[in-house]
């Protein structure tokens, strides 16, 4: 591929600008194999990342955190549970905006089996913003 660029005048050859340092024959193929592997490894970690998180569904759950009223308090607090420790950030804000339906203890629980909530200082701001703040 040669490529003029109107800025210098000079010309770019991909294969003089950017030589490959891999060797040749049978290194250049295990190193292809490799990334092969690698790359295939990583879908398939997406793929299960995508099927825990938030129970396969964070739009569904999101809704139902946000549609869920006082009395289902006990049920949210019992699914969100069920779902962890493997709940998105996203979650975890809506979950800590539903006062109303997630009081205090119940929070304190979800938080709890969610270790990743306490690293984030939004996280914890939100929990001191509550109507009743919780306790340290």
């Amino acid at each position: 591929m040669t490529t003029n660029s109107q800025v210098t005048g000079t010309s770019y050859i991909k294969a003089v600008s950017c030589p490959s340092r891999i060797g040749s024959g049978s290194e250049k193929e295990e190193v292809r194999l490799a990334l092969e592997g690698a790359e295939a490894l990583a879908v398939e970690t997406q793929l299960s990342l995508a099927v825990i998180v938030d129970g396969g569904s964070t739009t569904e759950l999101h809704q139902e955190v946000v549609s869920s009223t006082p009395d289902e308090g006990l049920v949210l607090r019992n699914q969100l549970l069920t779902e962890s420790p493997f709940l998105s950030d996203t979650i975890l804000k809506t979950s800590i905006i539903k006062e109303e339906v997630l009081n205090n203890a119940m929070i304190r629980d979800v938080l709890v089996s969610n270790p990743q909530a306490a690293k984030s200082a939004q996280r914890l701001e939100m929990l001191d913003s509550r109507m009743v703040p919780m306790t340290d």
